[in-house]
């Protein structure tokens, strides 16, 4: 009910929601930062957004190809000055 939301279910079997959408966010958070833990992943990139929006996804770009060895086969996008929001 809007008096009383639920969110998504606790990942730790009990059935129960986070009691609030901040423990929510807060526990994906935990879950991205842990798959770099998982045996199966060599590396994790953390990227912001707004990173990518201001300087363009070049140096992202650059990034992958340092850590792969590949090669990308596409044009990285220019910043985008976009107007702060008030």
């Amino acid at each position: 009910s809007g008096r009383r939301p639920q969110y998504e279910l606790m990942d730790d079997g009990s059935g129960r929601a986070y009691s609030s959408i901040i423990d929510l966010r807060a526990a994906k958070i935990r879950n991205v930062i842990d798959i770099a833990r998982w045996d199966w992943i060599s590396d994790v990139l953390i990227v912001q957004y707004e990173g990518m929006i201001n300087d363009g996804t070049g140096s992202l770009i650059n990034e992958i190809e340092r850590l792969t060895g590949f090669k990308a086969n596409c044009t990285p996008y220019q910043s985008q000055n976009r107007q702060t929001r008030k």
